[in-house]
Parts: structure tokens; sequence; C-alpha cells
């Protein structure tokens, strides 16, 4: 590591360059290393699903037409007994090897990879990278029902993480390197140079993004993209037909896609998350056995339903190349959704990109051939709408529309369809806004512990809420079960901050921000079912008499943008935003620059 470290000071003398450029050839040097790390993850799990699902299942796995390392072998007919068994065996297995050596990893990769980001400094351990792989390729190999992109991410991520450590870089160094880690992984084994880099600097936050990994992420994405493209080859992932976007009377079309992905990505995120909170926390067994409860679940619906098995991204090719049926798609859509939840939230390794990824390909499928189907003159491509509603529901449950747009334009060749990708994505997103696939997800570096070292808090504390909150004088307060579509219309057109929401018994129980509520749609179906108490943020309001270092803590604390501001006796006042903060931040800073230029 030393040698390393030595050669990028020569060669960064030598361009008589600074942190920029050594930054940069630490992104060559993680690149390597992660093409190195995917190549190994990729040819493992395409061995063990082969020998264990093509020879000693007797069951063929179809896949996409880019991925294929082993010959097909076996028929429509596995071997029952033991095909029900695998996912139950992988899930004790790998739950052995997560709980007994490195529970975290656990789960989701990429939750894990941003959780780590924002909370523990960057810092992996050793083993993580190696143990997630095993795990991982256990979990798949077996049939569970969980993506690459989590663990290729981690172990990536744990690669860059490693390297700084070793090479004895500072905390805010080695997050760039862990992102770039993520970046080199999901390039390599994607084949998505591009999407990958903005992915791994874009799933930090709901509404920002890491910039400055930004470009060691794309040196290292570009670097293993290049190393696993020359072993593997260039072809991307799935073969489609042509597509292309020249009629403005499909934009309807796309537009319901888009409302359809909506209330279904709200649904996905709060059953994927409930799966645990409200089931697997429930019983009472050792952790280590949980996930091979998940794969029993897992294996139920196989008997049923195999394509639930593994990624599932072979129907999803049937899909493009339209040999699937409407009934097919909705079935298999349904069944992964509950399949990923019951992998990953028992404790399973994986990711849940894939498994989102073919979620929505499947919905934008039947959205698609029922167009066909009322309008073949106008949608002539069913197959084009499986690859905008695959980008625009990972974007809606994951509040990352760049990256998934791009990579799903480079796994499918699809860059004609740039514009419906980008409308789609922007709808779904746009509505879904408080619902997240990654609970460590923030909504900005304002709420990252990763950038609380850029704010000088000893000004903070020095300001009272009071002298810079909004003052309310008579705050709308509405009951929790009143519908979206029943709200006053003065509420909407006004500037009003926020809205306070009560129980039955007249108690605050909760809030909705002004912004929150001036993007949801007044009329609708959407309006007529969602009651308040659906999206409101819980009621945490800060004293009056609370400084501005312990306000900021609480809006990072409960991920929100504004807090409510209640005087000692309990009384609502009025208000406190996050940019408030910010404004009263520069504002006393300039005064004492002021102060200090008066005394010279």
């Amino acid at each position: 590591m030393q040698a390393i470290r030595r050669y990028t000071d020569m060669v960064v003398k030598a361009f008589s360059m600074g942190q920029p450029l050594r930054m940069l050839l630490y992104g060559m040097v993680i690149g390597c290393l992660s093409s190195l790390a995917a190549m190994a993850f990729f040819f493992s799990l395409e061995f063990v699903q082969h020998t264990l699902f093509g020879g000693l299942c007797d069951y063929y796995v179809s896949q996409p037409a880019g991925e294929r390392l082993f010959p097909p072998t076996g028929g429509d007919s596995p071997v029952s007994w033991l095909f029900f068994l695998l996912p139950i065996f992988g899930g004790l297995l790998s739950g052995f090897i997560i709980y007994r050596f490195a529970p975290e990893a656990e789960g989701v990769g990429t939750e894990a990879m941003i959780n780590t980001f924002h909370n523990k400094r960057g810092v992996i351990r050793g083993r993580v990278p190696y143990l997630k792989a095993l795990a991982s390729i256990i979990t798949l190999g077996t049939g569970g029902s969980v993506g690459r992109e989590g663990p290729i991410s981690q172990i990536g991520a744990g690669l860059g993480s490693f390297l700084a450590t070793r090479l004895h870089l500072g905390v805010r160094q080695r997050r760039i390197l862990l992102l770039a880690g993520a970046a080199g992984g999901l390039g390599a084994i994607f084949r998505s140079p591009l999407g990958a880099a903005i992915s791994a600097v874009e799933v930090l936050y709901a509404e920002d993004m890491e910039s400055e990994a930004l470009l060691p992420s794309v040196i290292s994405s570009v670097t293993a993209y290049t190393i696993f493209s020359a072993i593997f080859g260039y072809d991307r992932i799935f073969a489609i037909p042509p597509v292309d976007y020249t009629r403005m009377a499909e934009l309807p079309f796309y537009l319901v896609l888009g409302l359809i992905c909506i209330p279904l990505g709200i649904f996905y995120v709060k059953m994927f998350h409930g799966m645990r909170t409200r089931f697997f926390d429930r019983i009472k067994v050792p952790r280590m056995l949980k996930p091979a409860i998940g794969g029993l679940f897992v294996a139920l619906l196989g008997l049923a339903l195999p394509q639930v098995y593994g990624t599932s991204w072979g129907m999803l090719q049937e899909a493009l190349l339209g040999e699937v049926a409407i009934a097919a798609m909705l079935t298999i859509a349904a069944a992964k959704m509950f399949a990923t939840a019951f992998t990953l939230q028992s404790g399973g390794s994986g990711g849940v990109f894939g498994p989102t990824l073919f979620v929505g390909g499947m919905i934008g499928g039947v959205v698609g051939q029922v167009g066909q189907m009322l309008a073949p003159g106008i949608v002539t491509q069913p197959h084009a709408y499986i690859m905008v509603g695959m980008a625009a529901f990972f974007a809606g449950v994951a509040n990352a529309p760049l990256g998934v747009l791009l990579m799903v334009c480079e796994i499918t060749g699809g860059y004609n369809l740039i514009a419906p990708l980008l409308l789609v994505s922007v709808i779904a997103i746009l509505f879904s806004r408080g619902y997240s696939i990654f609970p460590s997800q923030v909504p900005d570096k304002f709420h990252s512990p990763a950038h609380l070292g850029d704010v000088t808090f000893n000004v903070l504390e020095d300001i009272r809420v009071e002298s810079v909150f909004h003052a309310v004088d008579e705050m709308p307060l509405f009951p929790h079960n009143m519908k979206l579509s029943q709200l006053p219309e003065w509420v909407r057109d006004s500037d009003v901050h926020m809205i306070l929401v009560s129980d039955k018994r007249g108690r605050l129980v909760g809030y909705l921000p002004g912004d929150t509520l001036r993007a949801i749609p007044e009329k609708g179906a959407m309006a007529n079912l969602v009651i308040l108490f659906d999206i409101m943020e819980r009621y945490h309001p800060v004293r009056s008499d609370t400084d501005l270092f312990h306000a900021l803590r609480q809006l990072r604390r409960y991920h929100q943008k504004a807090l409510p501001v209640e005087g000692p006796d309990g009384r609502p006042l009025g208000c406190i935003l996050a940019d408030d903060i910010m404004d009263a931040y520069a504002n006393e800073v300039f005064r004492k620059s002021e102060m200090g230029k008066e005394d010279d």
C-alpha cells in the first residue's frame, strides 16, 4: 500500500498537481480492484446457478442474452423436492455466515453502503467484502429473490474503504473512495460505466448528490467496466428490438405508466419495510435462522411460480422480446415484490436494484401491451414501455432518477427513449417523495453527518429559535382522517409553511410541510384515497428557547426540512425551516466578519 502511495505521489509531482490528481489515480486503482472482485463474483454466481439448477435440479434458468457463460441445461420440470429445498438451505447457510462472522453484511448491500457513508465515517471492516460476496452468491445461487447491485456495491465500497485506511487517508477521502469502489463494482457487473458512477453518488440523498466524489467514481467505473468487458465481452445485458420515440400521441400512455408506478411504488416500499418490522422481527428465533424462514416463503412461491427465483432477468429478457403474456407479467410482478421482501428482510444478502427493475419492467410491459390492444396504430412498440417502467419504478422507490435512467439505457441500448424515460421518472419521483427503499438515505448534504463539519456550530449555539422562526397566529389544524381532496383550496393556494394534524382526541400527532402539500394533486383517485395520516410527518416540535445548533440536530435526526415550534408552555407558535438556520448562520458569519474589519 505504501508503494501505491509513493507511486501516486511521484506521478502527482511530475504533473505538478495536488489532491485532485491523486484522488483520480486512486480511482483507477480502485477500479482495477473492483473489476477483479466483480469478475470473481459474476463467474462464481453463474457457476453456482448452473451447477445447482441446471445440473442438480434439472431446471433451465432463463437468462438475458448478454450474460450466459455456460451452455443451457435442464428443462421446464425441476426435481420438485430439491428445487423447494434450495432457498431454505441457502438461507440457512448464508444466515450462519453473516451472523457468525459479519452481521453488517446482512440485507441490502446498497443500504449498508449508504449507512456507512453517512454514519460510520466510511469504515467497512476488511472481512466484509469477502463474506458479503460469499453470502450473496449462496443466497442468489440457491434461488433467493435478490439483485447483484447490492452485494457488488458493498464489496466495491469495502475495497475503497480498505484502500483508504491502508493509505492513511482522512475521513473525507475515505468516503470518496468508498463511493468510487461502489461505482467500480456497479460499472463492471452491469457494463454501465456512466450510469453506475451517477448512481453511486446520487443514491445517498433524496434531493442531492455527492458531487465531490463524481470524478473519482467515473474513473473507477470506466476502469472497472473496461477490464470486466475485456474478459466477458462488451455485449449489452439485454437484447432488444429497435425502439424509438417519434409519436407525440404516445405521450398519454407514458403518462399513465408514470401514474401507475406511483401507488405501486409506495405499496412496495411500505410492504418491504413492514415485512421486517411487522413480521420477521416478531418471530422469536435466533437471527441466523431467519434467512432460512425467508427462503421457505420464497420456496412456497417458487413451487407455483419458479420465475421468482434469483434475479428473474431471464423473464425480463423474454418480455422485451414480446414472449410474455399480460397475466403472467402481472402475477410474477406481484410475487416478485413479496419474494424480494421475504429474502432481504429476513436477513438474506443481496440487493433490490435487480428485483425493482424487474417489477417496473413488468408494469411497463402490461401498460405497453394494453396500450397496443387499445390503440395499435399508436403503441407499436410495447417493449419500449418495459424499459421506461424499469427506470421509472426504481426512480420512484429510490429517489434516484438520473443514474438508473442511464443504466437502463446502457444495459439495453435504448437511448432513443431518453425523452419518455425522463418524463415518466420525474412523474414517479415527484409524487413518491417521503418514501424510499433505502432507510439511511437522507434528503441532502445538510442532513448528513458526513457534512456536519462543514458548518461552524459555535455560531449556531449563540442564536435562539425564537429569533428566526416563522410565527403563525393560527396554524391550520386538520383531523388525521381528512382526505386530501377535502382540504380547503385556500390552504393549497396560500404560502403556509406547514399545517398541523390532530387525532380524534384533538392532540397534535403530526404535520405536513407546505412544499409537500402543494406537490400533491388535489383531485383524482389518489386525492380521494389518501388521508393526512398516511403522508404526515410525526409531530416532533422544537422549543422556541432552543439554540439553532440543537434545532439543526433535530431536523437532521428526523430527516426534515421544517419542524413545528412551540413555546415553553407547549403552545404551537409556528415553524422553523432548514433554510432559516442557514440564513441565520450566513448573516451571523457576515456580521462577525464586518465587525472584524472595523476592529482592523
